[in-house]
């Protein structure tokens, strides 16, 4: 994370149970030349919903916050299913030809159901 006009004065990341407070994890320094985070060493329920925050300060003074989609804990192995595989020929593909325009590859799945609310 750069801020090319002042340069970056602080970065942060949290952890929390809306997208708006570090309630979980509270806000810790981050280096802004880092690409990844490994967040570990939480204790972190089963079914809850949780967000990473990152906030920014530059060194104009201004600020901004960001947090990211939430993230369900689901550590249940979903219920089997099947998952099918098909390669599509296109009606007026005449078996003569290596390549093959308008063909498609469809995957689908059935009868799997996972506790935070995927399904099939």
């Amino acid at each position: 994370m750069n801020d090319d006009e002042s340069g970056l004065q602080l970065l942060e990341w949290g952890l929390g149970r809306n997208p708006e407070i570090a309630d979980v994890k509270s806000f810790t320094s981050l280096e802004p030349s880092k690409t990844s985070l490994i967040v570990a060493g939480i204790p972190l329920n089963l079914g809850r919903t949780y967000f990473l925050i990152l906030r920014a300060k530059n060194n104009a003074g201004q600020s901004s916050q960001t947090a990211s989609n939430g993230v369900v804990i689901d550590r249940t192995l979903p219920t089997s299913g099947t998952v099918s595989a098909h390669f599509v020929f296109p009606k007026s593909y005449d078996r003569n030809k290596n390549y093959v325009p308008g063909a498609s590859f469809v995957v689908s799945w059935t009868g799997m159901k996972g506790q935070s609310g995927f399904s099939s």
